[in-house]
């Protein structure tokens, strides 16, 4: 949808890899560019995608708060204004 922001990106990302409240999750375009919560993903994805029409976006989770230090990276290959993954 055109009006999802980063934010509610985030929330259907953790929600999906069931990462408990003690992770952070960081989100970065092309591998480069940190995503911020109150960007529109539409907006990213025309200023972003590659000319194979994705955008791609890596994240890291990192467990926090005292827990097991694990960092993890995963690529989400993201397309058009509604996305898949």
């Amino acid at each position: 949808p055109n009006d999802l922001s980063a934010y509610h990106f985030n929330y259907i990302i953790r929600k999906r890899i069931k990462l408990p409240e003690t992770g952070s999750l960081y989100f970065f375009v092309n591998g480069r560019y940190l995503l911020k919560g109150d960007t529109l993903m539409s907006d990213v994805y025309n200023q972003r995608k590659d000319a194979d029409g994705f955008l791609y976006i890596t994240y890291t989770d990192e467990t926090t708060l005292g827990a097991d230090n694990d960092v993890k990276i995963r690529n989400i290959h993201f397309t058009g204004v509604l996305g898949f993954w």
